[in-house]
């Protein structure tokens, strides 16, 4: 047993002290020792605290300098019958008037009058909405407001007052929501200021210059139609009232040759013709187109020769009853879905998340400082 034991330890390998000390020169250098590295930020703790203080100091001097912006915004969607009755009762009048066309719209193609094309819900609603993101639009409003023109004369900075201008024209919009078979169900409209009041204010006068704007707009773009339709049925009543002069000259001229005729043949009673084209009515005799001639002489209603002109008489009668479509009719082309209020939470500055955020970047590089400055240490 001895000898074995002996022999067991003849393969084993004495421990060599210096080998022993060694072994955590050999360990790998990517391994990080996070006791040291926490004791090393414990001691530097008041100097990232410091940081952090400090970073988030300038977020809250940051936060508070920078001018605070509320909007205010209010849903519209297409007017229903009860916001644009009057201005549809006014334009009925002219119905009977103006002819059923073909017309394309929304992918389809349907018959209606062109005056009622004018009226749609659909038609009536995109004119505000392209009115109200209009760039003419907004310029126009907000040089003439007193708010922008006490803005511009009390301003403290440096910039050009088209680059204001500019950031006003970017804080007015109308925003497409909910699509419903590709169109937009309602918009939101929106203005945003400085203060709650002002947006509020802002909204409200703009959304009412728009709608006066577009009121006016429609009225006159019905107007106009029925001026330029009633141009065109004049013009129409004209050439058939001359068609109707030439062709009762013509009948006149007709007849006299016709008793030209008879007189000279000696027929003055009527006869029995089986000729389809005759050129002159001698059939009829030389009393007949005597008394033809009497009654030719005394005609002034032109739509015996030109029917079409009972028609075209009668339009033109009904636009002279109703010039226009009058331009104090009430109506709106738009309908709220809910109302125009002060804005409860300003959009910016955020100044609780930009201090946060500052604060906590402000450790991040004070952790780092403290870490990289160990490096070096070393």
């Amino acid at each position: 047993m001895t000898d074995n034991l002996v022999h067991n330890n003849s393969y084993s390998q004495p421990v060599n002290p210096e080998v022993k000390d060694l072994r955590p020169m050999f360990m790998s250098e990517d391994e990080i020792d996070l006791k040291t590295l926490f004791l090393t930020l414990w001691k530097s703790k008041w100097q990232i605290l410091s940081c952090s203080f400090m970073a988030g100091l300038v977020a809250l001097i940051y936060a508070f300098t920078v001018p605070e912006v509320w909007t205010s915004s209010v849903k519209v969607m297409e007017p229903r019958i009860n916001d644009y009755y009057q201005l549809r009762t006014e334009v009925n009048k002219f119905a009977p008037v103006f002819e059923e066309k073909k017309i394309a719209r929304d992918d389809e193609t349907i018959e209606e009058t062109e005056l009622a094309a004018l009226i749609q819900p659909d038609v009536l609603f995109k004119q505000y909405i392209d009115a109200f993101n209009s760039t003419i639009n907004k310029k126009a409003f907000i040089n003439n407001n007193e708010l922008y023109k006490k803005f511009i004369a009390n301003k403290k900075t440096s910039e050009h007052d088209e680059l204001i201008l500019e950031q006003w024209l970017n804080n007015v919009q109308a925003i497409p929501e909910q699509k419903k078979r590709g169109e937009p169900s309602y918009y939101t409209l929106s203005f945003s200021s400085f203060s709650q009041e002002n947006s509020y204010l802002l909204l409200e006068q703009y959304t009412n210059y728009i709608a006066r704007l577009v009121n006016k707009h429609v009225i006159q773009g019905v107007n106009n139609t029925i001026t330029a339709y009633k141009a065109s049925l004049k013009s129409t009543s004209l050439l058939l009232s001359q068609k109707a002069i030439n062709k009762l000259e013509l009948e006149i001229k007709k007849t006299d040759i016709a008793i030209d005729i008879t007189t000279k043949a000696a027929i003055d009673k009527p006869f029995l013709s089986y000729a389809n084209n005759n050129l002159f009515p001698i059939n009829l005799g030389l009393d007949v187109n005597i008394a033809k001639k009497d009654v030719l002489k005394k005609i002034t209603d032109l739509s015996f020769f030109e029917p079409e002109l009972i028609t075209i008489n009668g339009k033109l009668k009904i636009l002279s009853d109703n010039k226009k479509v009058r331009s104090n009719v009430e109506f709106s082309v738009i309908s709220y879905i809910d109302e125009i209020s002060l804005p409860l939470t300003k959009d910016k500055p955020k100044r609780a998340l930009i201090v946060m955020l500052v604060g906590l970047l402000g450790m991040m590089l004070g952790v780092a400082f403290v870490i990289v400055r160990k490096a070096f240490s070393y």
